[in-house]
């Protein structure tokens, strides 16, 4: 999709007279419109999770029908703005899915699945004693409290400022600053947790440590924009209902960026590090669509797919969690689930094996690749030769 080349033309050439600088501002709105359009579609499916690699593509097209109508002299949103304010949109909603879901589909069959086997493979605090609590989701000592916290305060928050922050609101760019600095709260709060409590989130798990951090160092959103958010020129952004394009060319016109030929409210002075930000905010985004769309099929494998159902892995899991062979996952599990319906799937359940101390270390063993299926045919051998031998025979 190319946008109109009688737009283009109008806007760049300096002896169209009959455009005026309403028009001027109208063409640059259209313009703005039509590439946020595949912006918002590719962010949407990019927050899906398996989907996401196809959101990729629309995304990135997004971002080049808006350098091309910047390129056309059209006054439009800075790239850097673009890139910030849409990968905090999709790192705090890839947050707010997985822990709402953490908090009330905690019982859902893919959910015990992909969080368990997350838990097992990076992060015990969902797997230890996982869907034990009264409200069900991770056991592990704080994690509730960082949900609630988010979901209820910082995550909307961050898309709400995220939202205006694209639309060039200064109260936008005010509230984005907020929130990202809660969020490098939120970072320094969560590792420390992790640290305090390593036993229980790391002993037995299959990649403890490095596969934390590579699996979650993809949402440092906000040390990327922080530093951005400081050295932008506050110029570019306005309350007027114009503020986009009005502000854009106000800046422009001064010669402020101009003379250097860089994008809008990016000084000489800060011009390098804000072209090493935009490539680290690249990288995030790559990654997190790329994590996204590939960790439930690697799980998947991993524990045994398609060789077992995601049943049987539920089941599995629960054997090796609870170091019980007569658990099984229940499904379907009645809705609406714990608290509102029963207790959680978990209670009254006493053959974990913990190490208590100062904290309890979790005693299940570590699985290897596939695993899970040995681990299942053995049992039904096992199970089938006990049957045989008390069979009598005739």
């Amino acid at each position: 999709m190319k946008l109109p080349k009688t737009t283009l033309a109008t806007a760049a050439s300096p002896t169209a007279g009959s455009v005026t600088p309403d028009d001027r501002i109208e063409q640059s709105r259209l313009a703005q419109r039509r590439a946020d359009k595949w912006l918002i579609a590719g962010t949407l499916l990019m927050g899906a999770n398996v989907p996401g690699i196809l959101g990729l593509p629309l995304f990135l097209w997004g971002l080049r029908l808006l350098r091309q109508a910047s390129k056309a002299g059209l006054s439009v949103r800075p790239i850097m703005v673009t890139l910030i304010g849409y990968l905090v949109i999709l790192d705090a909603g890839l947050n707010l899915q997985g822990w709402i879901l953490d908090m009330i589909g905690n019982h859902t069959l893919i959910y015990r699945v992909l969080y368990t086997a997350i838990g097992n493979v990076m992060d015990g605090g969902y797997f230890w004693h996982y869907n034990q609590l009264w409200i069900g989701g991770a056991s592990a000592p704080g994690e509730k409290s960082w949900e609630w916290a988010c979901i209820l305060v910082v995550f909307p928050m961050r898309i709400a400022a995220a939202i205006a922050f694209l639309q060039m609101k200064r109260w936008g760019h005010q509230w984005l600053l907020v929130t990202c600095w809660f969020g490098v709260v939120i970072w320094v709060g969560y590792v420390m947790n992790m640290t305090e409590y390593a036993d229980i989130r790391f002993a037995g798990i299959v990649f403890p440590v490095l596969g934390w951090w590579v699996f979650d160092v993809m949402y440092i959103t906000p040390f990327l924009a922080i530093p951005y958010l400081h050295t932008v020129n506050r110029e570019i952004f306005s309350d007027d209902e114009k503020s986009m394009s009005a502000s854009n060319a106000d800046v422009e016109s001064s010669g402020e960026s101009a003379g250097d030929d860089l994008p809008p409210g990016t000084t000489k002075q800060w011009a390098g590090m804000h072209n090493w930000l935009k490539r680290g905010i690249m990288v995030c985004l790559v990654g997190l669509v790329i994590e996204g769309a590939f960790t439930l099929p690697f799980l998947a494998v991993w524990y045994g797919y398609p060789t077992l159902s995601f049943r049987d892995i539920c089941s599995e899991l629960m054997k090796v969690r609870y170091s019980n062979e007569s658990l099984e996952c229940r499904y379907p599990y009645p809705f609406p689930g714990p608290p509102i319906n029963g207790a959680p799937e978990g209670a009254g359940i006493t053959t974990a094996k913990d190490q208590w101390g100062i904290q309890p270390v979790p005693q299940y063993p570590r699985l290897g690749f596939r695993e899970l299926v040995r681990i299942h045919d053995q049992r039904i051998a096992r199970q089938k030769a006990e049957h045989d031998a008390a069979t009598p025979h005739p």
